[in-house]
């Protein structure tokens, strides 16, 4: 299958998940997460749930990252330059939603990439080698995040 398939295929599989499901697997999701051995590191870049495209709700992951007293860092994405800068998660951040529905900081303290050692990253499919099939706008490529 070509990208563009997955993406197809995997947007309508997703679309037939009952939204109330999306919360207890976003919980298992999350506690799953408390298995890697990533916990001893400082930075960790979240994104942000888009609701209406009942992606995985990150809440539950930036709770255990907040009581496990962790740097959470967003992004803002810049569209037309495909780029994104790196924002610190305070109490002061104010979020926005965009144009693409993402809820994005407005601004803040700017965390450079080489400081973020740890990227939870949204995506649609996957296989077996940890290849990610995204929504085809390259943002979470190697090349635009380091």
């Amino acid at each position: 299958m070509t990208k563009k398939e997955l993406r197809i295929k995997y947007k309508n599989l997703r679309d037939q998940i009952d939204i109330d499901n999306i919360h207890d697997l976003s919980i298992l999701i999350a506690n799953n997460t408390l298995k890697l051995p990533i916990w001893d590191k400082e930075f960790y870049h979240v994104f942000l749930s888009i609701k209406e495209k009942k992606e995985v709700d990150t809440q539950p992951l930036l709770t255990i990252l907040s009581g496990k007293d962790k740097h959470i860092v967003l992004s803002k994405s810049d569209f037309e330059k495909k780029t994104m800068k790196n924002y610190l998660l305070t109490d002061n951040t104010k979020l926005e939603i965009n144009s693409y529905r993402i809820p994005e900081p407005v601004d803040g303290i700017e965390v450079e990439n080489n400081k973020i050692d740890v990227i939870f990253i949204p995506l649609l499919a996957f296989d077996k080698k940890g290849n990610r099939v995204g929504y085809g706008q390259g943002f979470y490529d190697w090349s635009v995040i380091f």
